[in-house]
């Protein structure tokens, strides 16, 4: 008999002269389940057995760790460990609660998707069960739909169970021995399950150096279960667990009340939040989440108010000659103007523009307002899709084009980690780059291209003529000095010149008179993007700089709560500070510093 069939255990057989087998529940790569019953109290166990000649020391140090954890948290929603054993012949094994029931996963693939209002139901018991384990200091770190066991015990209602403590983390309750054997050969290693974690769980840091790792952290996962079962979808797909890394750490999904209508703001918000990148931009208790997601169900019911959209405060000639809506004419926008903004997109359409491949000489016009991204694939299901043979160089999923909300004539194009790549004028991209009106982008080194545009055409700006008695903002008509100052910011820029990090040397410039908000962090989608591997005391959302409000050409910068700080000139930012050209700004007592000026 092989030694792989001597712990494989036969209906019947029994186990440490005290549990008969009944049958196979599941079978992992280094373990069994069981279906047994303890041969002189008759009560149905479910046991876990690790296989020695294939567990590595790590799984086997892991698997005990699981016992010791689930022991030290008395709850009903929490599957219950009976005892822990090593048998004479080195058997390593688990007795614990059987549940008859079947996985969260398997639920939700019978639905389709929950209800908001279901899918609280159903996990605020695994909710409370995690309030108990985090006030023990116990952290779960692998929360996913296959992890939480269900069973309907009546029409429509269910009992819940956690399961797999094996990857909790145990903060400040571990003793020093337990301390050292957790850290075992996991130096380096993504600990948790990929669609489901957490930012600050893709950090290759070991174990015993999670300081990053807290509640918080299974607050995201959490988040992400519900996104999952409320739209049906996981909120990010990527195919290799670097994208998967990537998508986490940088990318936002789509908000749920966008995906479904159904869907309350306030409770898409509160997943939002929840799924935060930052930590400490996330709720900070599950508690706090579930009163969230609760109390915007509370209001489903309550009288709708109808109140009209919000309108654009008067035009002035300062705002006439900045507008960035300009498809409209000169004479259409007057001081008492009230048109809402989405007006002022008017009939603006993206143009796809075909200029090889099966779709050559085509034009795709997608009205701005209208939406969010636009994909680009084989499949059928795409917005654009290609034909599967004669453009068999495009993946089937291949890219997307995402509107920048922060500006809408602005675009970001997201590589799907395409087999062949794609490339915006010529230049082959890595996950995420800004495209504008007049950009080509081709899929593959020699596949299809496009190139994209915005209709009707921006007005480029123009000197305003003089207007007797004209006033600026309440103001009295315009001086030659204020004219002189006026015509300055239509053409000076502002200028970003990196002093030191991964950009040194390198200058940005962004035009003066159409300055509302310079971002900067390691968001691809921020004005100024830092490296995220080389930058990496910069946050994801580190500062911003604006205009002062009411003052002409003076400007602020805004801390984003970032985790390392802001300085000017050496001096950190609480919150905001004014800045003048020639200041020194620095991300983080020493990350990359640049120069505010104007040029």
């Amino acid at each position: 008999m092989s030694t792989e069939n001597f712990f494989i255990l036969s209906p019947g057989a029994i186990l440490d002269g005290q549990y008969r087998i009944e049958k196979v529940l599941g079978k992992g790569g280094m373990g069994v389940v069981y279906l047994a019953r303890h041969t002189l109290l008759d009560d149905l166990v479910a046991i876990k057995l690790v296989l020695p000649h294939l567990a590595t020391e790590q799984y086997i140090h892991r698997f005990l760790r699981e016992g010791k954890v689930a022991r030290q948290i008395s709850h009903p929603n929490i599957i219950a460990i009976h005892d822990l054993r090593i048998t004479t012949e080195g058997i390593i094994y688990m007795v614990m609660e059987y549940f008859d029931g079947y996985t969260l996963a398997k639920e939700l693939e019978k639905r389709g998707k929950f209800s908001p209002a279901q899918a609280i139901e159903i996990l605020e018991p695994i909710a409370s069960a995690l309030e108990v384990a985090h006030a023990k200091g116990i952290i779960h770190r692998d929360l996913h739909p296959s992890n939480v066991m269900v069973k309907e015990i009546g029409q429509g209602k269910y009992q819940v169970k956690l399961l797999d403590l094996g990857l909790a983390k145990i903060r400040t309750t571990m003793d020093s021995e337990e301390n050292k054997a957790t850290q075992l050969t996991m130096v380096g290693q993504i600990l948790g399950t990929p669609y489901y974690m957490s930012p600050e769980q893709w950090l290759p840091k070991s174990f015993s150096d999670d300081t990053n790792i807290d509640a918080r952290s299974d607050i995201y996962s959490l988040a992400t279960v519900i996104y999952e079962l409320v739209s049906g979808q996981k909120p990010f797909s990527g195919k290799t667990i670097e994208y998967l890394s990537y998508q986490h750490t940088y990318l936002t999904p789509t908000a749920l009340h966008e995906l479904d209508a159904n869907i309350p703001k306030k409770f898409s918000d509160a997943i939002a939040k929840a799924m935060s990148k930052e930590a400490q931009n996330r709720q900070q208790s599950i508690a706090t989440l579930f009163s969230q997601l609760k109390n915007s169900l509370s209001t489903l019911n309550s009288p709708i108010v109808s109140t009209p959209p919000p309108s654009i405060p008067p035009i002035d000639i300062e705002e006439l000659e900045t507008q960035h809506f300009s498809g409209l004419s000169r004479g259409s926008i007057t001081g008492d103007s009230t048109a809402k903004y989405s007006d002022l997109l008017g009939d603006k359409k993206l143009i796809i523009k075909h200029l090889s491949g099966s779709k050559a000489g085509q034009e795709e016009r997608f009205p701005l307002g209208a939406f969010q991204e636009l994909t680009f694939g084989r499949e059928p299901s795409n917005t654009i899709a290609y034909d599967p043979y004669k453009d068999d160089i495009v993946a089937r999923q291949q890219a997307k084009l995402v509107k920048d909300f922060r500006d809408p004539l602005q675009f970001v194009i997201v590589d799907n980690n395409s087999r062949n790549g794609t490339f915006v004028n010529s230049q082959r991209i890595t996950g995420t780059i800004k495209v504008k009106a007049g950009d080509t982008i081709r899929f593959g080194s020699n596949g299809p291209e496009f190139q994209i545009d915005v209709e009707p055409k921006t007005i480029p700006p123009t000197r305003i003529p003089e207007i007797p008695g004209t006033r600026v903002s309440g103001a009295l008509p315009l001086t030659k000095a204020a004219t002189d100052l006026l015509n300055a910011t239509l053409t000076e820029r502002l200028m970003i010149k990196h002093l030191s990090g991964s950009k040194t040397g390198l200058i940005d410039y962004f035009p003066a008179r159409d300055a509302q908000e310079i971002t900067i962090g390691r968001d691809p989608l921020s004005l100024i993007k830092y490296d995220s591997l080389k930058d990496d005391l910069v946050s994801t959302k580190h500062a911003k700089i604006c205009p002062e409000p009411g003052l002409n050409m003076r400007f602020i910068i805004i801390d984003l709560n970032s985790r390392n700080g802001t300085f000017v000139n050496k001096q950190r930012v609480i919150n905001r500070m004014p800045i003048k050209f020639g200041d020194k700004i620095q991300l983080g007592a020493n990350g990359p510093e640049f120069e505010f000026n104007i040029g």
